[in-house]
């Protein structure tokens, strides 16, 4: 949960998507600040690593391809100082998530922990990489239909985040009990 000492963000779409997406592709070091927002973001490494990516004090060092998920209302920071990384940032606004899925207000999408994965969702977890990729490739392109893609392919990635790798916010909870008493 959002601590009220943190920068709070408010999120408006990259026009004219429904979402706000950004390629990190700048030659520097990144530092973003801890900050929450009410959206979930969700972070893709397309090259290079992110050295330190932190998500409610639990720490990430991403390789090419990682997927990583800030859940509603999660402080989140990220340093990277890699010059050759590349990354992809998509923002679900709250309101567009909970129109598409209301049952979103019980749950949390928990794929940050890919060790853990089944069969099924380390299946589902390959697609999502692929259509990262495929965004990747259309956010650096000049075609005439490049928003009606992106459009697309965001509303798509929700829908695989969603199907499956929700889990009740009830088991979140007893995640982070336990965690907290290891």
């Amino acid at each position: 949960m959002a601590d009220s000492s943190f920068i709070h963000e408010i999120i408006k779409p990259t026009n004219p998507l429904s979402v706000w997406m950004y390629l990190h592709d700048k030659k520097n070091v990144t530092y973003v600040a801890p900050h929450w927002h009410q959206a979930i973001e969700l972070s893709y490494t397309v090259f290079g690593t992110i050295d330190d990516f932190v998500i409610n004090q639990t720490h990430f060092k991403t390789n090419c391809g990682k997927v990583l998920v800030i859940n509603s209302q999660e402080v989140h920071s990220v340093y990277a100082r890699n010059s050759r990384s590349q990354a992809i940032s998509i923002i679900f606004p709250y309101p567009l998530v909970s129109r598409l899925y209301p049952r979103i207000e019980d749950q949390f999408i928990d794929i940050n922990n890919t060790e853990k994965f089944d069969a099924i969702k380390k299946e589902a977890y390959i697609k999502l990489q692929t259509n990262l990729f495929k965004m990747y490739q259309i956010m650096k392109s000049d075609d005439d239909y490049k928003n009606l893609k992106l459009e697309a392919a965001s509303i798509e990635i929700l829908q695989l985040l969603i199907e499956y790798f929700t889990e009740s916010k009830s088991e979140y909870k007893k995640c982070m009990v336990q965690r907290n008493l290891l």
